[in-house]
């Protein structure tokens, strides 16, 4: 029989669930930051764009679920420490929490593949910061949270059934997430790198997602609040559940960021570049000479021939028009 553990040994779930609380809460500010500045640059008329505004979506999706992961977590801080169903609320937490970082990380990805549209002259600083980007996404990340999700599946079955190396079946569906992520991570790079980019409607639609698994992160807490007592012994498929869904959310954003990086370097994409280099027209500036006559100037770009000014202010003439009558 497994000695229960001394409260000493007990880990104060509840004080880490109220640090991941703040934590959240800070996030939710940044995201915030991003949609108001986003908001902001669409109102000015100059700085209008058509494409960068595409992340707003992601951003949006980013602050409602690190809202309700803070709330999340605030409700698990009032449990008692070494209750039985306290690791698996903070597991359920964790699952709205790990949705909503990724989505973050997500959004700012998207917003720096479509500046490369809206402002084309900005690609060679920005893609060196969207390749970073994009191997945290597709490399680390979902191997990331799976692993923190791991680790609170098995405080929940510590909680449940004592100390052990081993906890059966539960182990088994992690460990098979954890290879599946990185599986996915090596053919992603390797295979999906010049695939065909959905563009919105896969950003659309990986930020609704995300909205929705983080409401049912915080639903489901609130449930295990309210439908089951502080010494519920609560079953491991919860905590397991919720393992899978962000295993599977996190190959999803890898997924959809593996095709979306391949737009921005796509052909289209490299000649907006080279015409954005290159100006359309160019004026040359034309002053009076000191001594009152018509003095040629150099002209500013090899295509455009010199133009000749004026002493008394007149409008300059090209040198191969006709000499106006008295001149």
């Amino acid at each position: 029989m497994t000695p229960s553990p001394s409260p000493a040994d007990v880990p104060d779930l509840p004080a880490v669930a109220g640090y991941y609380s703040q934590l959240a809460a800070v996030l939710a500010g940044f995201g915030f930051a991003g949609v108001v500045g986003l908001v902001t640059t669409q109102l000015t008329a100059r700085n209008a764009t058509t494409t960068v505004v595409r992340s707003l979506g992601p951003l949006v999706s980013a602050f409602i679920g690190l809202v309700a992961a803070s709330l999340d977590y605030a409700l698990v801080t009032g449990e008692p420490v070494g209750s039985a169903r306290v690791a698996s609320l903070q597991t359920v937490a964790g699952m709205g929490f790990s949705i909503a970082g990724a989505m973050l990380i997500y959004a700012i990805y998207i917003l720096l593949c479509d500046l490369q549209e809206d402002a084309p002259l900005s690609r060679s600083l920005s893609i060196a910061a969207i390749r970073f980007m994009r191997t945290i996404i597709v490399s680390y990340l979902p191997t990331v949270l799976v692993l923190l999700m791991w680790s609170g599946l098995r405080d929940h079955l510590e909680q449940r059934q004592g100390d052990k190396a081993f906890y059966g079946w539960p182990d088994w569906v992690a460990i098979a997430a954890l290879v599946a992520t990185l599986l996915a991570a090596c053919l992603l790079r390797l295979f999906f790198r010049r695939a065909p980019s959905g563009r919105f409607d896969t950003v659309t639609r990986v930020a609704r997602l995300a909205t929705q698994l983080s409401f049912a992160s915080l639903l489901g807490s609130s449930a295990l609040i309210t439908f089951t007592e502080t010494n519920t012994s609560v079953p491991a498929g919860v905590a397991v559940t919720a393992l899978v869904l962000v295993a599977v959310f996190a190959l999803l954003t890898a997924f959809s960021a593996s095709r979306y990086f391949s737009e921005a370097g796509s052909p289209r994409t490299t000649a907006a570049v080279d015409a954005a280099a290159v100006p359309d027209e160019v004026t040359p500036t034309v002053t009076p000479s000191e001594g009152g006559g018509r003095r040629p100037l150099q002209p500013l770009h090899p295509g455009i021939p010199p133009l000749v000014s004026g002493g008394d202010g007149s409008r300059p003439a090209h040198p191969s028009a006709p000499e106006p009558p008295g001149a």
